[in-house]
């Protein structure tokens, strides 16, 4: 039935969102998306689901930000909270998924982009929109990254293919940007890791952890960034969670071999 009745409630919800800024309207249209993709996600209809994904991915116009207007930040907004709690919805939408997080944190970021927001409205309007799309590029966004621990193993495959090809289009643009997104993910993980059950793992974990720390504070810290902070962050994390003695002392030995190895390479931590 809900093959039948599916296309043309994706369709009315379409026609409604293009021709309406009726805000009531547009947050029908938004839990009639939710519920669809819901529904496809459940019942396995794929195809439908993707078609659900996809048109909600076009109404947040983030390829367009001068014809943004409030229904396209709830259309944002509904994204996210998929992002948040229907992230085995997203499957093969991830690419598309996080172009949108992208494409987000680029407008936020740039004044020179965040300008033309809403091009052609009046200024109240336009601060209103901004200010709606800054609180979305933080921890609702930042949710679309924290979650993914939290993923199957096809869909962890997905995601992280997701993500290499977006990283792959931001490098050639902004490369320090992506690389910070970058270890959002790997900092989640090696968070996860360094708190197995298991002794082993989780020290192999955290001595990972430790030379991949070690690898990035080679390089001096860019301005307005805090990455050398963001790399410890992890160990301090760890540190609190852990009751194991063990662990913990490794944890000690990590930032011992840090501070150690800090003034060998004649720098020092900018961010911290």
């Amino acid at each position: 039935m809900l093959e039948a009745v599916g296309w043309p409630l994706l369709a009315a919800f379409s026609v409604t969102m293009e021709e309406t800024d009726n805000k009531p309207r547009v947050i029908l249209c938004m839990e009639g998306f939710r519920a669809g993709i819901h529904l496809t996600r459940v019942l396995g209809i794929d195809t439908l689901r993707y078609a659900f994904l996809t048109s909600l991915v076009r109404f947040t116009f983030l390829h367009a930000p001068k014809e943004m207007r409030g229904k396209n930040v709830e259309a944002l907004r509904t994204l996210l909270v998929l992002c948040d709690t229907g992230t085995d919805s997203l499957q093969d939408t991830w690419n598309a998924v996080l172009e949108c997080v992208s494409r987000l944190e680029y407008i936020t970021s740039t004044p020179s982009i965040a300008a033309t927001v809403m091009q052609g409205s009046n200024q109240i309007s336009k601060d209103a929109i901004l200010q709606s799309l800054r609180e979305l590029a933080g921890k609702p966004a930042e949710q679309a990254f924290v979650n993914s621990v939290k993923l199957p193993s096809d869909s962890i495959v997905e995601f992280v293919t997701a993500l290499c090809g977006v990283s792959a289009e931001e490098l050639k643009q902004t490369p320090a940007r992506v690389w910070a997104r970058i270890w959002s993910v790997l900092a989640q993980h090696f968070i996860a890791a360094g708190s197995h059950h298991e002794e082993k793992v989780a020290m192999y974990a955290i001595d990972s952890l430790r030379q991949l720390g070690m690898k990035y504070l080679e390089r001096a810290e860019l301005t307005n960034f805090t990455f050398q902070n963001d790399i410890l962050k992890p160990f301090v994390i760890l540190m609190r969670n852990s009751p194991n003695e063990k662990i913990r002392s490794l944890i000690v030995d990590c930032i011992v071999q840090v501070r150690h190895f800090i003034p060998y390479r004649r720098f020092k931590l900018s961010s911290i």
